[in-house]
């Protein structure tokens, strides 16, 4: 649709804009399962559900709500009191540790290492993800988590993922830095303006597809997800 020249529409709900987008689309179909996809039980909405390890998709997430997150199960039912956290987790990484990845390109910039591990190839399913801030590097960690379930579907290049970010921060240095150890420790993170300055919430969705074939070549299935989202890819 995007190759088409289909303007998306800026003004409204992303899900219910990215919808009347979609529909241009013929024998397109609208799944609608409240059980499976729904939001956050702590959530005050209509959409909010109680707990299931059946849930595929659950929407108004943040960081304190991560904590039933089982990481070994990738569900949100976690009774144990003990938050799940991610085998690799950026956010307790120091900087020696970062260092590890890093070099320096003689301007001051950090850059991959030569040795990063490169992405997959020709995916079953694309995720990207869309509206996390460089701040929120904490949903990020625990969204990594679910997306790889400890690194054995991405090894297996059933799931490839990619964060979509707005441009670097320029005005705190100390943040700069830390999006680029970020973005050499993972390489999971493309850089992407959102789709009006005035806009920042709404994202350039049509360029997704361009995305997942710049990084993974194809995909049969492209998932596009809020950051602020829990994903079971196992259901």
């Amino acid at each position: 649709i995007a190759e088409f020249g289909l303007d998306f529409k800026a003004r409204g709900n992303d899900d219910i804009m990215l919808g009347i987008w979609l529909r241009s689309v013929e024998h397109l179909f609208y799944l609608h399962m409240p059980s499976a996809f729904h939001d956050h039980r702590e959530s005050p909405t209509m959409f909010s559900q109680n707990c299931s390890e059946d849930s595929v998709l659950v929407h108004k997430m943040d960081s304190t709500r991560w904590r039933t997150f089982d990481p070994v199960s990738c569900h949100l039912c976690n009774t144990s009191g003990v938050m799940g956290s991610s085998s690799q987790s950026f956010g307790s990484a120091t900087t020696a540790e970062s260092s590890d990845w890093m070099s320096d390109d003689g301007g001051g910039a950090a850059v991959a290492s030569p040795d990063a591990k490169s992405r997959c190839e020709d995916v079953l399913l694309a995720v990207c993800v869309f509206g996390s801030a460089w701040a929120d590097w904490e949903l990020r960690d625990r969204l990594r988590s679910a997306l790889t379930n400890g690194g054995r579907l991405t090894k297996t290049c059933l799931t490839g993922y990619l964060f979509v970010m707005g441009a670097l921060p320029w005005r705190d240095a100390s943040m700069r830095r830390r999006a680029l150890e970020e973005m050499a420790l993972y390489e999971d993170l493309t850089l992407l303006q959102p789709l009006r300055k005035d806009a920042p919430a709404l994202h350039a969705y049509a360029k997704a597809w361009a995305l997942v074939k710049e990084s993974f070549r194809s995909a049969e299935f492209v998932l596009l997800l809020d950051h602020r989202s829990f994903v079971n890819l196992q259901e």
